[in-house]
């Protein structure tokens, strides 16, 4: 039987692996589609508005991997659940932060 915290851990990392799927199939497959609120513009660049937000997305996946890493266990240590989520926290502000420039240097009109 999966504790709580185990259920949660396991949710994070599916939503991990989600993030970076989605981001790759941004990325390399320049599907815009998958970009939330995502409106074509004129004489945008589309592979390096693409690029960017695809690497965003990954990032955070990565950041939501390494949190499910001390969730999936029963009693995680305090320090490493601390250390993976301040880790946790600084990929999906990189992820976060790549996407807003890419809105805003590729996607303005």
């Amino acid at each position: 039987m999966l504790t709580r915290t185990q259920e949660v851990g396991m949710v994070c990392f599916l939503v991990a692996i989600g993030l970076v799927f989605l981001g790759r199939q941004v990325w390399k497959n320049q599907r815009t589609n998958l970009i939330p609120i995502y409106k074509p513009k004129p004489g945008e660049n589309t592979a390096a508005y693409c690029a960017m937000t695809g690497k965003g997305m990954m990032l955070g996946g990565v950041g939501m991997f390494i949190l499910s890493i001390p969730l999936s266990q029963a009693e995680p240590d305090r320090y490493f659940a601390l250390i993976c989520l301040i880790c946790c926290l600084i990929f999906i502000g990189m992820g976060i932060s790549m996407y807003l420039r890419a809105e805003k240097h590729y996607h303005s009109g």
